[in-house]
């Protein structure tokens, strides 16, 4: 009874050993779960989807509820295209944070690459409430609010998108919005202060054209065309557009031309087709009747 405490004296320092070697020896929870979070960012760095999901999830397995892994995991996800578990991902982030709009506007924009235009609103909505200045939050609102033909909607989000982050393409965005509300003289503006940011826009070109066309500025109309298609030859809308207003100035080759370069780069492009069609009828006779005459 006596040799007891003795002996449990002497073991006191070998346990004391055997602990502090542990400690020493097993990284902790936290820095394993961190190493796998930073194994993930590279390999996202990369582009090696597969790879980074595995480490976040990793990562995830030791800490589950840090909000950034859920969330920096529901990008990578949504990266690769994964959309359905991106949902998953967002979804764990704002439960575990609620307040955190980037959050809601990644959950926003997948549920919208999935179609789902209400659930899609809801996590917008809530973006801009959380972070008024949220610029894509309105962009994505005002493009959702312009396939459910609410042009006045779409113009209200715009105006918000551009106060925070103005751009050439918001611009133009907006310049298709005051269109469709039949504000033409707004529209031209927009796309001109679209081209002010950005003159090689050629998109901004071609929609001022038109604009201009349905204003009866037909000699405008044909300077923005011209402009669209040298800075993007490979457009058959602006093609087709260029040779109609061609075509309007007397120019009948060099609309001809247009409108085959159109159907070169769009061979089902109706809209060319018919355009070129009385055209070439009538060069085709010219040739066919000359090779007739010469014939004979």
């Amino acid at each position: 009874m006596n040799q007891f405490p003795q002996l449990l004296a002497g073991c006191k320092p070998l346990v004391f050993l055997l602990v502090l070697g542990l400690l020493f020896s097993a990284p902790s929870f936290a820095q394993t779960a961190e190493t796998y979070r930073q194994q993930a960012i590279e390999l996202s760095r990369n582009k090696s989807w597969d790879q980074a999901i595995s480490s976040y999830r990793k990562a995830l397995a030791l800490e589950p509820n840090d909000p950034d892994t859920h969330y920096n995991l529901a990008l990578t996800l949504k990266y690769k295209g994964d959309a359905k578990q991106a949902v998953e991902e967002f979804e764990a982030t704002v439960r575990l944070k609620p307040k955190w709009a980037e959050a809601h506007y990644g959950l926003g924009a997948t549920w919208y690459d999935l179609h789902d235009q209400a659930a899609a609103l809801k996590e917008l909505q809530t973006t801009v409430d959380l972070d008024p200045a949220n610029a894509a939050a309105h962009r994505l609102l005002a493009r959702i609010y312009l396939q459910q033909n609410d042009p006045s909607a779409a113009e209200r989000e715009l105006r918000r998108a551009l106060q925070s982050k103005p751009s050439a393409e918001m611009h133009l965005e907006l310049g298709l919005t005051e269109g469709q509300l039949g504000n033409l003289e707004g529209a031209a503006a927009e796309f001109r202060r679209a081209l002010r940011l950005n003159p090689r826009l050629a998109p901004a070109h071609s929609l001022l054209g038109v604009t201009l066309r349905r204003q009866g500025d037909h000699p405008g109309a044909l300077a923005q065309f011209r402009e669209a298609v040298e800075i993007d030859p490979n457009d058959p809308e602006a093609q087709c557009n260029f040779g109609k207003e061609l075509k309007a100035d007397g120019n009948t080759a060099g609309a001809i031309a247009a409108f085959r370069k159109a159907i070169q780069l769009k061979p089902d492009f109706e809209k060319a087709q018919g355009a070129l069609q009385p055209g070439y009828r009538v060069t085709c006779a010219g040739r066919d009747r000359r090779r007739t005459e010469g014939a004979r």
